[in-house]
């Protein structure tokens, strides 16, 4: 840019005023239009960019583009370490959740097969008297009722 500037104002200095005013004069100009043609080409040449530049500019904007991008990779890297970093702890507590869920089912198991054994038990408990009850009935009635029952049909 300053290469640039420094050509644009060695042209403005090689510039001719008197010369420049005198030739558009001469093709027909009012002289005063002339002078002020004159006095604003310094500063149009100013505003005026050359191919050097043009070509600053695209490398400037090319280098840019390019630290532009260079940033955003990193950001997405960032990001995706971050994400990665959160979904790990996200699954690790999900596991932990899992396993006290499978610690508490198993606990409930564990106890409802304590009380399903203990109910058991007690049935086969009162089973065990009922089964007694009926053999002691049984033998009553055999006692009671059969044997006198056989000894009167034997004679007896």
């Amino acid at each position: 840019m300053r290469g640039m500037k420094a050509k644009l104002e060695a042209k403005a200095a090689g510039f001719d005023s008197h010369r420049f005013v005198k030739r558009l004069k001469n093709a027909g100009m009012p002289e005063v239009q002339a002078e002020v043609l004159a006095d604003e080409r310094g500063l149009l040449l100013e505003n005026l960019a050359s191919k050097d530049d043009i070509a600053a500019l695209r490398a400037d904007s090319k280098a840019s583009e390019a630290r532009t991008a260079d940033r955003f990779e990193a950001l997405e890297a960032r990001t995706a370490e971050r994400f990665d970093a959160s979904e790990a702890r996200t699954a690790d507590r999900f596991d932990a959740s899992d396993a006290r869920t499978a610690d508490k089912i198993e606990a409930s198991n564990a106890l409802m097969s304590a009380k399903i054994e203990a109910s058991e038990a007690r049935l086969n408990g009162k089973f065990s008297v009922l089964h007694w009850m009926g053999a002691t009935i049984l033998g009553i009635l055999i006692v009671a009722v059969v044997i006198p029952s056989v000894a009167g049909l034997l004679g007896g």
